[in-house]
């Protein structure tokens, strides 16, 4: 069913002339529903579709086979960290990362900039709310070991390795 249901999505959005950033809100809806179903290969492109194009990301699974993912009660997200924390995932990567950010304190030209191997700044993305999340498109970049640095205020305040694979 879901294999059938992602076919004719694909085909009916593809003969209309639309992109997957152009779907209605019927179609998301059926998109969510795949998605949600399992974490399955028509599962997870439907999540990629959601997340990348419309902010709608769910945690990447953990724990045995068939398993809803393991996630934090909806209070505990709401309470401040003690430090800055960036957390990358999926991570390694092929297609796209959320970056889920919470940034303790005044939000102060913050961004976020991307490093290859040797150094060079490959991407830069602005921050502009403490707590938020951030969809990182890693289909320009080539496979290799990425530098995510988190900056604001002018200090960086973390960094963490990204891996980007073919």
């Amino acid at each position: 069913m879901n294999v059938l249901l992602d076919n004719v999505l694909l085909q009916s959005v593809q003969a209309s002339g639309r992109t997957m950033a152009e779907l209605t809100d019927t179609e998301i809806e059926q998109l969510t529903a795949l998605r949600d179903a399992a974490y399955d290969r028509p599962g997870t492109w439907a999540g990629n579709i959601l997340c990348f194009h419309y902010g709608l990301c769910r945690p990447i699974p953990s724990g045995g086979e068939g398993e809803a993912p393991k996630s934090l009660p909806r209070e505990a997200t709401t309470v401040a960290p003690a430090v800055p924390v960036m957390r990358l995932y999926p991570n390694p990567s092929t297609v796209w990362t959320a970056i889920d950010l919470s940034l303790t304190g005044r939000v102060d030209n913050a961004y976020l900039r991307v490093l290859d191997a040797t150094g060079r700044q490959m991407q830069q993305l602005n921050v502009a709310a403490a707590t938020t999340q951030l969809v990182l498109d890693t289909r320009s970049l080539a496979p290799g070991l990425y530098l995510v640095e988190l900056f604001n205020a002018g200090q960086r305040l973390q960094s963490e390795q990204l891996i980007v694979q073919p």
